[in-house]
């Protein structure tokens, strides 16, 4: 029977660099705002569970904030349209400030506690990581969660005053200055961080075969590719203009990328008609990483995500019209390190793409930028923190 139990054991023991456990659960904590905080869940998910983790992902956001979360939704995909801009930056700084960031704490700690607490104890979690500031969880980590640790993950280049609390055993940055931005508040508090970076999926930290992308999808290696990444929330809506700016140049050639818009990839397949091999029109695709690699500039967003992955495949980006917080510091982080470029209009950044693909002694410059900027494994070093954590509860 004893030797039964000790191979039992010896089977559930994981190792990750060092640290052997047995398998640990894992409360990952996110939202539904955009794309980048649901995939640095589902990537940190993913990871932990290659070490042998149980891990839950719960969306705190909606769970505690139902009627919030969907009014957030609604307005987030608003607010690129361009006279809502300024309504945006000024909210975003608004529940930000000293007299009114007490009365957003109070108003997100009102949530229905007590079934996501239900759930959470039903889960029986070893750690707690955030995604998402959720101050709910700031609170039950306070009054509920005492043993278990709470660990945040900040998925931008900056952070806003909601992320920081005194209750978060650790905090996960992407860069160094993100701990000089931590609000009076918290002053003499210690708070803890560890610079690792933000997550990205596996594949962006591979080099793919560049001339199978271009069979793939039948791109000419002889000339210059710009990719257009219109996202979730169609940062490009008078796109005809601005990829005919680039077209009537040869040996420039367009990838559109529509995501699950199938209506705007039908508008790009007509002008794919017209030029025929110079346009590849493209729905939803789960190999964007191979297609970074095989093109010479991006035009898109700057989400906290996508500017990781393209640091990570060292690609030269144009961001057009960042919403002015998150967005704009990402921005202003990578445009003032020279590997990326900032415009205010889409045609503005279909301009700027065909003068940089004209001058490669510029694109290698902006692709050694990357080098100071890029943190690859994030995933790893985040689980090995957490888990040599755990280990070292335990054995006390």
């Amino acid at each position: 029977m004893l030797i039964t139990l000790k191979i039992v054991g010896q089977f559930w023991q994981k190792k990750i660099r060092g640290v052997n456990l047995t398998k640990p659960r894992i409360l990952i904590a996110t939202a539904p705002f955009g794309n980048g905080h649901l995939q640095a869940a589902n990537t940190l998910k993913a990871a932990f569970e290659a070490n042998g983790c149980e891990v839950m992902c719960y969306d705190s956001a909606t769970e505690l904030h139902p009627y919030i979360t969907r009014m957030t939704q609604d307005g987030y995909k608003q607010m690129y349209r361009t006279w809502l801009h300024s309504i945006y930056k000024m909210s975003y700084n608004f529940v930000g400030t000293p007299p009114i960031l007490p009365i957003s704490r109070f108003v997100l700690r009102t949530g229905r506690l007590k079934p996501a607490m239900s759930q959470i104890k039903a889960f029986n979690a070893d750690a707690v990581i955030g995604t998402f500031p959720v101050p709910d969880f700031f609170n039950l980590a306070k009054t509920q969660m005492i043993n278990i640790p709470v660990y945040m993950l900040i998925t931008d280049y900056t952070a806003h005053p909601l992320w920081f609390d005194s209750h978060v055993k650790r905090y996960f940055i992407a860069d160094e200055r993100i701990k000089q931005m931590v609000p009076k508040r918290l002053a003499g508090q210690n708070l803890e961080f560890e610079v690792t970076g933000i997550p990205v999926r596996p594949q962006f930290e591979e080099t793919p075969d560049v001339e199978q992308v271009y069979a793939q999808y039948g791109m000419n290696p002889e000339h210059k590719h710009i990719l257009f990444m219109a996202g979730a929330n169609n940062v490009m809506p008078n796109f005809g203009p601005c990829l005919e700016t680039v077209l009537e140049n040869e040996g420039i050639d367009i990838i559109f990328i529509a995501g699950r818009n199938k209506s705007l990839q039908d508008k790009i397949d007509v002008i794919a008609n017209k030029y025929p091999g110079r346009v590849v029109s493209l729905g939803y695709v789960d190999n964007v990483s191979d297609i970074y690699h095989a093109v010479d500039v991006v035009i898109t967003k700057p989400g906290g995500i996508t500017v990781s992955e393209l640091a990570m495949t060292k690609t030269p980006a144009i961001f057009i019209r960042p919403l002015p917080g998150q967005e704009g510091d990402n921005a202003e982080f990578f445009t003032k390190r020279g590997a990326t470029k900032t415009v205010k209009t889409a045609l503005a950044a279909s301009a700027a793409a065909v003068k940089l693909v004209s001058d490669p002694d510029k694109l290698i410059k902006m692709q050694k930028a990357y080098d100071s900027l890029r943190h690859p494994h994030a995933s790893e070093a985040i689980v090995k923190s957490v888990l040599n954590d755990i280990k070292n509860e335990k054995s006390k």
